[in-house]
């Protein structure tokens, strides 16, 4: 459920599956990424590496001191994806909730490569401390501590190079989010960067005003939440929820358009719930979503109940775009079903959704079109054989049909090699692009390893032959070239600047 695209238009006639590039096993670099070195649990980045947009990097405060101080917060902000964590939270899930999870695909994994996949980051929940006493880890608390001390003095030259009434604003958000030392770096680390702008911190600190926000949504959670995903947004995690295509909606904004993913959370959270969007149409809060509600997870003939993790700012981005994305329909936020009878996204609700974000795809490929443009008159001549009375009639039909076959093959072919060329060419101008695969997660069937299901990620940048990609459970990822090609389906391609 959790791992849920849907086709635009899914096949209702068998349809004869066409080729793919043969995947091969995912190249693993013999030397370490060029972004960074693995230590043990933890991604350790280089001196000016970050999980920022590019653009970003390039502004980072005050030189050698705030790239040192960004690389010490790797100790904070990741490391949890060890397989001694994993196992101490599945045990400590109640038997119901952990059906509901496995049921949902939801699988945590640790660092490291699991099939075709690298999981090369694994970005600590946001507001892991509310929810899972597992991760409480004052180790960490105190190493949050130590670094915000030693960022004072650092901090203090760069708020000098902020307008005045900025530097009061940064000071009373510095003082709401204290008890909460994990976002308290972050926001230091904003400053020391350079992504704490006008815009971000006049958003920021106007959830801090009285009555500002929905009464269920306690400022300094939502602030907290939201300083800790602009500056690692990786971390945004969409949990148990059939939500990978908002999520990774939600991701490519927090990275290109902090102020803007701050802004729409702000308006979801206040006690209206309505947004403005980009392209003028309004976001509306999803019933229920000011809170954590169960959700619902088939499994088997019975639907179990399993805890929302969300965060704040996740929960009510996620559900108001996936409402939003279907238009006329209704979106059941518990179940993640649409009320025509979809789970997830069909690829024109995922374009829509990134445009009235304000991250509107120039070209929307989606190789389902291939079958979906020919599954119509497909059928018609699997009806027509059927119904045939003579063995020249059935044989003339079969050819028809195999010459159709032929050119999906073909079509089928040339379009998912233009597909690779258009990512591969936005990647390298430094665009990310929302993306869907198929064949996500490994399933064990007779011996043999099938893989099943489609996803949906944020595409971030080329090492060499591999893909660098965001998964929308909370990691940085990689995989081959091969296999981005043999199973990448949709992409919404960015227009150049």
């Amino acid at each position: 459920m959790a791992d849920s695209f849907a086709p635009l238009t899914p096949p209702v006639a068998r349809v004869p599956e066409l080729p793919r590039p043969a995947p091969t096993t995912p190249l693993v670099s013999t030397t370490e990424p060029t972004t960074g070195t693995v230590t043990g649990d933890q991604l350790v980045l280089s001196p000016g590496a970050s999980d920022a947009p590019a653009a970003a990097q390039s502004n980072v405060g005050p030189g050698r001191d705030a790239r040192k101080a960004a690389s010490e917060a790797e100790r904070v902000f990741y490391g949890q994806g060890t397989t001694e964590t994993v196992k101490a939270r599945d045990a400590a899930l109640a038997a119901g909730d952990r059906a509901a999870y496995t049921a949902a695909g939801y699988v945590e994994v640790g660092l490291g490569q699991h099939g075709y996949r690298e999981v090369r980051q694994d970005a600590d929940d946001v507001n892991r401390d509310r929810y899972d006493a597992i991760y409480r880890d004052p180790a960490k608390g105190a190493e949050a501590a130590r670094q915000i001390a030693a960022n004072g003095p650092l901090v203090t030259k760069a708020l000098d190079r902020m307008l005045p009434g900025d530097r009061a604003k940064y000071r009373e958000l510095a003082s709401v989010v204290a008890g909460d030392r994990e976002a308290h770096l972050a926001l230091q680390l904003l400053v020391l960067d350079g992504r704490m702008d006008h815009d971000l911190v006049g958003t920021l600190h106007g959830m801090t005003a009285p009555g500002a926000l929905h009464p269920s949504l306690p400022a300094a959670e939502v602030i907290g939440d939201l300083v800790q995903e602009i500056y690692v947004p990786s971390a945004i995690n969409q949990q148990g929820a059939n939500t990978c295509t908002a999520t990774s909606i939600q991701i490519l904004l927090a990275r290109q358009a902090p102020a803007e993913y701050a802004r729409l959370v702000a308006g979801l959270a206040s006690p209206s719930g309505e947004v403005k969007l980009a392209n003028g149409d309004t976001l509306t809060r999803e019933p229920g979503s000011a809170e954590a509600q169960p959700l619902l997870v088939k499994v088997g003939e019975r639907e179990v109940k399993s805890a929302d993790y969300r965060s704040h700012p996740s929960r009510l981005l996620q559900d108001a775009l996936m409402e939003y994305a279907d238009g006329d329909e209704a979106y059941d936020a518990q179940r993640g079903t649409h009320s025509g009878g979809i789970d997830g996204m069909t690829t024109t609700m995922f374009a829509r959704a990134a445009e009235g974000v304000g991250q509107p795809a120039g070209k929307v490929i989606d190789l389902h079109d291939v079958y979906n443009d020919k599954v119509e008159e497909l059928q018609g001549l699997i009806a027509r054989q059927r119904a045939a009375t003579t063995p020249e009639e059935k044989a003339a039909l079969q050819t028809q049909a195999k010459a159709i076959v032929e050119e999906m093959k073909t079509t089928f072919v040339t379009r998912n090699a233009e597909m690779v060329t258009d990512v591969f060419a936005a990647l390298d101008r430094g665009q990310p692009v929302p993306i869907a695969v198929s064949g996500w997660r490994p399933v064990e069937t007779d011996g043999k390893t099938h893989y099943v299901g489609d996803h949906a990620l944020l595409a971030i940048r080329r090492e060499g032959d591999q893909v660098v990609y965001l998964n929308p459970h909370g990691t940085e990822e990689r995989m081959s070239r091969d296999d981005f090609a043999s199973r990448v389906a949709v992409a919404l391609v960015p227009p150049a600047p």
